[in-house]
């Protein structure tokens, strides 16, 4: 790992028990995998081994950044209502895809939540291996990940549930996910600052998804609260 001017490079163990500590108070209450806590510990320990040598993510040995990340990741669970149909994104059997998978955001945590199959898919050879190892790590059963970029060819109507945040170009994300979903099927967007839910929704109505919403949710980063945005779109 880098080290940090004027000191030694945090220990990987600490940041992920301190990563273990913030996460589970602040997603006490919402029903996720008793595993959880500890697969996410083992996750944020990997993530810091590997984040500084391969640009994994901005801030890898900061217990704060990381545990935000993880937060937001289950943005769908912690938002979930009865009416938003996301609850069944926990479910075994449930088939997923996560596009653009990078650090594991959302995907990997999603999938350490919960006891859904995912199908991760990363084309940049470090991050793909990365993702590899962090599920090997975490002691994952449900999750294959696949060193490509998402494409037409991955799913044909063959998925539950479509997830992807903060990729670039979300009129090739909604194509991909209107090809993927099975009929009922749910798209689940993170949308960034830069992307405006109006024109995606837009977009998407035009692919021909059957509904179109969003919710919101917040998430504690440092000593504030964020306001996320979720794009919901159902085949």
């Amino acid at each position: 790992m880098k080290r940090r001017s004027g000191g030694a490079a945090p220990d990987p163990s600490s940041i992920g028990r301190r990563v273990r500590e913030i996460v589970t108070r602040e997603s006490s209450g919402y029903e996720l995998a008793h595993e959880f806590p500890g697969r996410i510990e083992r996750f944020a320990r990997t993530l810091a081994l590997w984040g500084a040598r391969h640009n994994l993510t901005a801030q890898p040995e900061d217990p704060n950044e990381i545990a935000f990340h993880v937060l937001d990741s289950i943005g769908p669970l912690i938002a979930y209502t009865p009416q938003n149909s996301l609850g069944a994104l926990r479910l075994a059997g449930r088939r997923v895809l996560d596009f653009g998978s990078g650090a594991g955001f959302p995907g990997l945590v999603l999938a350490a939540a919960s006891e859904a199959q995912f199908v991760l898919t990363e084309s940049r050879r470090k991050r793909a291996s990365f993702l590899s190892a962090a599920v090997a790590d975490m002691g994952l059963d449900n999750v294959a990940v696949e060193s490509t970029r998402a494409s037409l060819a991955i799913g044909d109507h063959d998925f539950d549930f479509v997830t992807s945040r903060a990729t670039g170009d979300i009129a090739e994300v909604l194509q991909i996910a209107h090809h993927s979903l099975r009929t009922g099927g749910v798209a689940i967007i993170y949308m960034s600052e830069a992307q405006k839910i109006d024109p995606a929704s837009s977009t998407a109505l035009r692919l021909g998804f059957a509904q179109v919403g969003g919710c919101e949710y917040q998430v504690a980063r440092k000593q504030s609260r964020v306001r996320r945005t979720l794009l919901l779109l159902h085949r």
